[in-house]
């Protein structure tokens, strides 16, 4: 992510994101909402408790943000009044008039989503932005008025806090589980949610599987 600021306007990022940026770029890191906040995200979230804002104090003020995911940016408008949920290790940096906070979600913990959810809203009169790390490539779906989409879990990326979902299966008991597919979210239009390409979770059981075969293997 690419962001020119003008000077005194600023972005806040998550833990770590920051790649490169001009020597006269101000930094500073708060708890962003208070300290109860920035606890709430560290602990039932993957969002930092500390967020870092970068404050422009020139004309030019250039700055790079990336994740340590490989695949694709999602550049997200946020409007005046809305709320999105975001996937876990999907948030980069937004602009500084979007709020960041944990929302309690116990469903969450089936799907691969932790028991909460990454909320990024919009309390202003003007367009947010913020920018979105996707495990390989993302796409959009967008619901109709009845139409339902199953999603497999761990490749949600983000949608508006108000499109629920249920949690169900793929054919019978028997075939969900030795397919390998095992629960999937369900989601009912109209609605627009976005897809990732690969799961997080996948990747860390498959590394999680190849040490045990390694250690037994000594």
């Amino acid at each position: 992510v690419l962001i020119n600021l003008k000077k005194d306007e600023s972005v806040f990022a998550n833990y770590n994101s920051m790649s490169h940026m001009d020597n006269h770029i101000k930094c500073k890191a708060s708890s962003r909402g208070g300290i109860f906040a920035g606890l709430k995200r560290l602990v039932l979230t993957t969002t930092s408790m500390f967020q870092t804002e970068y404050i422009g104090t020139k004309n030019n003020n250039n700055i790079a943000f990336a994740s340590f995911l490989p695949g694709n940016i999602l550049p997200l408008k946020i409007r005046p009044g809305d709320k999105f949920m975001v996937s876990a290790n999907s948030l980069i940096c937004y602009t500084s008039n979007l709020e960041v906070n944990a929302v309690t979600r116990l469903k969450g913990i089936l799907v691969g989503e932790g028991i909460a959810q990454t909320e990024v809203s919009n309390d202003t009169n003007s367009d947010g932005m913020v920018w979105l790390a996707s495990y390989g490539g993302y796409n959009k779906k967008t619901l109709k008025d009845g139409q339902e989409f199953k999603l497999d879990t761990g490749l949600y990326l983000c949608g508006d806090i108000n499109n629920d979902y249920t949690i169900g299966k793929i054919g019978s008991i028997k075939t969900a589980f030795l397919s390998g597919e095992g629960l999937v979210m369900t989601f009912k239009g109209p609605c627009e949610i976005y897809c990732q390409g690969r799961s997080v979770g996948e990747l860390e059981n498959y590394i999680y599987r190849i040490a045990l075969r390694a250690n037994s293997g000594k």
